[in-house]
């Protein structure tokens, strides 16, 4: 590494996000039998860390087996806090009561979902891979 280049550690993260994303590409791309958008803000960690949540809740210091006691009800309380959600992006009231799921799981923020849909062919996945290398050579060669 050069004196204008990030740290290594960052770099390591950069290449973790960078190969998480094209990874996502590539299975929308190639492996869905649907052709869905990618949108990389519905594919996190936000499902596991609310169910942990919830299961810290009804017993702070679960098991395995205290896990798979609560599956039901913890399943339960996911659903409803989606339909929360759901029902707060959608204007619908499912359930007046219900507490809003406070994330923007829902929210496509007025993207075109259908263009979103569409995937380049692989030729045009290979040039356009091309031209970005070409840009990034570019770039190195000018910071020196």
């Amino acid at each position: 590494f050069n004196q204008h280049f990030i740290s290594p550690a960052a770099d390591d993260i950069l290449n973790m996000i960078t190969s998480g994303y094209i990874g996502g590409v590539i299975i929308h791309h190639d492996h869905l039998e649907n052709k869905f958008p990618y949108l990389p803000w519905t594919h996190d960690t936000a499902g596991n860390e609310h169910s942990f949540g919830f299961l810290r809740q009804e017993m702070p210091d679960f098991t395995v087996g205290d896990l798979i006691h609560l599956l039901p009800k913890v399943s339960v309380r996911l659903q409803r806090a989606c339909t929360a959600n759901l029902a707060e992006h959608t204007g619908t009231d499912f359930r007046q009561q219900a507490a809003g799921y406070a994330h923007t799981y829902f929210d496509s923020g007025n993207a075109n979902l259908e263009s979103l849909a569409q995937f380049p062919n692989d030729t045009d996945i290979i040039h356009i891979a091309s031209v970005a290398y070409e840009e990034a050579l570019s770039l190195w060669e000018l910071l020196g």
